[in-house]
């Protein structure tokens, strides 16, 4: 049923040309191709000449990238000389009203102190051009994605111990948004988590077209900073999503499929998939063509980890989802020709590490069918992968194991509703809030009518 993954794509080389610099990392401007714009809707972008400055405050040097909502500019402080990522709405209601709920949830954040492998807001405004509003959130400038590093860098080959340094750093951020602000992310993936980058390296990029930074990903001994960015599908559990789907569909949790409501744990298997990734630079659910189509990606699940219960989403399961179970109570699968490589043996195959085990038990347990048997973030923090204490193996043989009397527990105050009456799915199973920008920072919406977006000319 699942279709085979294919390598990667990208041609930089993993370091071994001796015209480049194996300690630094580079990324191909190739990827500036990644983001495909119909004509009508690149139109709704502002037209911004570089040089130009908004309100007298922020120069504008380069642009950085552009997604479905917004563009993404390198922009530096008139006054600090600060540098900083500009984020710019597309002209209309709905991008303005994306904005707002972005806006609002950062500050959320940086209400309750911020973190620091979370991007920093630093400022919004708004301004008009030929007869449009645009809105702006300024946050910190970013290294590139991890999407644009694993396909078009000379690093692509991460070693464990880089692996866990991430993995560490991405439950830090999570266990911050879930306990201490209450915010489900929503859309982790690659694309979303950057690297931090130092201002010679910032200054850089305003001067060429290159993309050359002063990170060694490959060396297991190096230091670096991750941070997570983009909060446009983001929300608190107690409101109800305007999306008909969350999360992007190669890391879209089971309950996001199947249920009417969900919590925080949709963040912690979209953490396992994309670690999985990170390792083996393949996707572990890949989606088909038809990124809507739900049975095929529930298939693949259950081919890599074991047959799918309903009990865990029972109570909440979506009306028109209860014909996927048959009368056993499990999801009606597909009989494959020959046995499906176990999660362990697709790790072992596709990794240069000669001992997955505690990763693979690792991520067992933080791809739990059921939400209530997942991990939490601070519950992963305390996994011998992260804490490198002696290893004691958490997961269970089978995914199902203790399933048959797991009751659906998303009727708890953690879990958020999604009301998928609503229009906000993208048709290719993204969240449609989601602009990733080739060398960085945000990915974007925000709005304006709750927030003090002050005005300021563009000149």
């Amino acid at each position: 049923m699942s279709q085979p993954a294919t390598e990667p794509s990208g041609t930089a080389d993993p370091g071994h040309s001796s015209s480049i610099d194996p300690s630094r990392l580079i990324i191909e401007t190739v990827q500036d191709d990644l983001f495909v714009e119909r004509k009508l809707d690149a139109k709704l972008h502002a037209t911004i000449v570089l040089g130009d400055t908004f309100g007298n405050k922020y120069s504008i040097m380069k642009l950085l990238g552009r997604g479905a909502f917004s563009a993404v500019y390198l922009t530096r402080h008139v006054k600090t000389d600060q540098y900083s990522a500009t984020k710019i709405s597309k002209s209309g209601a709905q991008f303005k009203r994306a904005f707002e709920e972005e806006y609002l949830i950062m500050t959320d954040i940086q209400q309750a102190g911020g973190h620091g492998n979370i991007i920093e807001l630093f400022d919004t405004f708004q301004f008009a051009l030929d007869g449009n509003d645009y809105f702006c959130i300024v946050s910190e400038a970013l290294g590139p994605n991890f999407e644009s590093i694993l396909r078009f860098s000379n690093q692509k080959f991460i070693p464990m111990e880089n692996i866990r340094k991430i993995a560490r750093q991405l439950l830090d951020a999570l266990s911050f948004l879930h306990d201490d602000v209450g915010i489900i992310h929503a859309d982790l993936k690659p694309e979303n988590i950057m690297i931090s980058i130092g201002k010679e390296d910032i200054e850089a990029l305003t001067k060429t077209d290159a993309r050359s930074f002063a990170v060694n990903l490959c060396d297991p001994d190096s230091n670096f900073k991750v941070k997570l960015g983009d909060f446009g599908v983001s929300m608190k559990p107690e409101c109800c999503s305007s999306f008909k789907y969350v999360q992007t569909c190669h890391y879209r949790a089971p309950e996001a499929f199947l249920c009417r409501k969900f919590g925080f744990k949709i963040d912690i298997w979209s953490f396992g998939c994309v670690l999985y990734k990170l390792l083996t630079r393949f996707t572990l659910f890949p989606c088909g063509d038809d990124m809507d189509d739900r049975m095929t990606h529930l298939q693949i699940m259950t081919e890599v980890l074991g047959r799918i219960s309903n009990k865990p989403f029972r109570k909440t399961l979506k009306p028109h989802c209860a014909s996927y179970f048959g009368l056993d109570g499990f999801f009606k699968a597909k009989m494959t020709a020959k046995p499906s490589p176990t999660l362990n043996e697709r790790v072992l195959s596709k990794s240069p590490e000669p001992d997955v085990t505690e990763f693979v038990d690792f991520l067992k347990c933080c791809l739990r069918f059921s939400p209530k048997k997942r991990l939490s973030a601070q519950e992963a923090l305390r996994h011998s992968f992260i804490t490198m204490e002696p290893f004691y193996p958490m997961a269970k043989e089978t995914n199902n194991d203790d399933d048959e009397n797991d009751e659906d527990e998303t009727d708890s105050e953690e879990e958020t509703s999604c009301d998928e009456s609503t229009s906000g799915s993208s048709t290719n199973g993204t969240s449609t809030t989601s602009t990733s920008s080739s060398v960085s920072l945000l990915e974007s919406s925000t709005d304006s009518s709750l927030l003090e977006f002050h005005n300021i000319s563009l000149s």
